[in-house]
């Protein structure tokens, strides 16, 4: 994997390259520090104070040069810590979006209704809260019955959450 310079110190390729293992994947792994959250590689940029980058990026941009305003770079192998060029690619917001759902990567927080993973009410609750909500007039009574707090209730008989 040829890592050109760009708008970054030699360290950082330097830096980059020392963390990087094959797999046998063909994926090119950042064995350092990753995000607590997603398992993306995480590489300082430098100095004090120049914070840090998705170690893919900084592989994406050593290859090819800056990332256009507005783009994100996406892996084709679905590997976050992956730093292989030749995995990754350009893309929108609403790409990655696409991606994740065509690949099946939402994990359920996509899913709309009792199949969020934090959903608190079947959609037989739902409704029943809702085919009550004008006898009982008070939100925080209708949470009460449902073990939801009053905030949540409104949201719902509103439609701001599981829409109508």
């Amino acid at each position: 994997m040829r890592m050109a310079t760009w708008n970054y110190s030699a360290s950082i390729a330097d830096r980059l390259h020392a963390g990087l293992k094959l797999q046998p994947s063909g994926c090119v792994e950042w064995t350092k520090a990753l995000s607590s959250s997603r398992g993306y590689g995480r590489i300082a940029r430098g100095g004090r104070g120049t914070g840090c980058a998705g170690a893919h990026r900084v592989a994406w941009e050593l290859e090819n040069g800056p990332v256009p305003e507005g783009l994100y770079v996406l892996h084709h192998c679905d590997n976050p810590p992956c730093c292989n060029p030749d995995h990754l690619f350009l893309g929108s917001l609403s790409d990655n979006t696409q991606d994740m759902l065509t690949k099946g990567r939402a994990k359920g927080h996509l899913q709309p209704g009792a199949n969020h993973p934090s959903a608190r009410l079947s959609d037989a609750e739902v409704q029943r809260l809702r085919e009550l909500a004008p006898t009982v007039g008070n939100y925080a009574e209708l949470g009460r019955r449902f073990g939801i707090s009053k905030q949540y209730a409104r949201s719902l008989c509103l439609g701001v959450k599981r829409a109508s």
